[in-house]
């Protein structure tokens, strides 16, 4: 609801024994973010008891000193440009932060036509799927992706269990490993190696084809618009960031490939 949203983009989160709380603080709600090079920072104080919601102050600490018309700035954490857009309603221009996800649903969607897919358990409703691409959440994710990250982990394992055959299970018990539940965090085979990576490249491709604009559609609206405070460039702004890093994971897997060639992993 828009009372909701206007509460949580004025809350201040922070994690207390595992647990995530939101606080509106007078004044404090008026210092916008700087991932940067903050003038200041916040230092949260608990009472001596672990309850999680045991806050008792919150200080604002200056940096360094601090002369009449600078502006007050802390960082809100490392937050992507999905969920700044989401929570605070902008997006920065260079988010040393931002980020995809790479959700179980990603991989199951792309495999749905197979009918002994490894992945059915994993497809969730159109509604659970909806949810997913409106709330950008790291919790459910398999990978978090960067323009600095390499290759996906999480999900490079998972596509590797897809394209297990028989000679792939072998192979993994004679480095140790249990062919019942197969360890696929390492590479495994040549053949599977290469399967996965391809795999892998074509979701990306997926995802970043999905898309309504180009990447030069994104670069054009956002060096045409003369307003940087207009919604429309915050929202185009972040959708370039997103095709940016699934084309940043589309070259690494391209790269991968390329090294792969001929080369055996037995």
């Amino acid at each position: 609801t828009r009372f909701a949203c206007l509460v949580r983009s004025r809350a201040l989160s922070f994690e207390r024994n595992g647990h995530f709380f939101f606080t509106l603080m007078p004044a404090l709600d008026l210092v916008n973010h700087e991932p940067k090079d903050p003038t200041a920072r916040l230092e949260l104080l608990y009472q001596e008891d672990s309850s999680p919601t045991s806050l008792s102050s919150v200080k604002l600490i200056a940096n360094r000193d601090l002369y009449r018309g600078d502006e007050i700035t802390f960082s809100y954490g490392p937050i992507s440009n999905a969920k700044l857009l989401s929570i605070y309603g902008f997006a920065l221009d260079e988010n040393e932060d931002d980020a995809v996800y790479l959700y179980p649903e990603d991989l199951s969607e792309f495999y749905k036509q197979e009918q002994k897919s490894t992945f059915t358990r994993l497809v969730a409703s159109v509604e659970a799927r909806r949810q997913l691409r409106n709330d950008p959440s790291d919790n459910k994710a398999l990978d978090i992706i960067t323009k600095h990250s390499g290759l996906p982990e999480q999900a490079l394992a998972n596509l590797r269990a897809h394209f297990l055959n028989t000679e792939d299970r072998v192979n993994i018990q004679s480095r140790g490993g249990d062919s019942g539940v197969p360890s696929t965090q390492l590479p495994v085979t040549a053949r599977n190696e290469r399967l996965a990576l391809q795999a892998l490249r074509d979701i990306c491709e997926y995802k970043l084809e999905y898309q309504t604009a180009s990447i030069e559609d994104d670069l054009y609206f956002l060096n045409m618009r003369r307003s940087q405070d207009d919604i429309r460039h915050h929202i185009v702004r972040t959708r370039l960031g997103e095709k940016l890093i699934w084309k940043h994971t589309i070259n690494l897997t391209e790269e991968a490939l390329s090294l792969l060639g001929g080369l055996s992993l037995r």
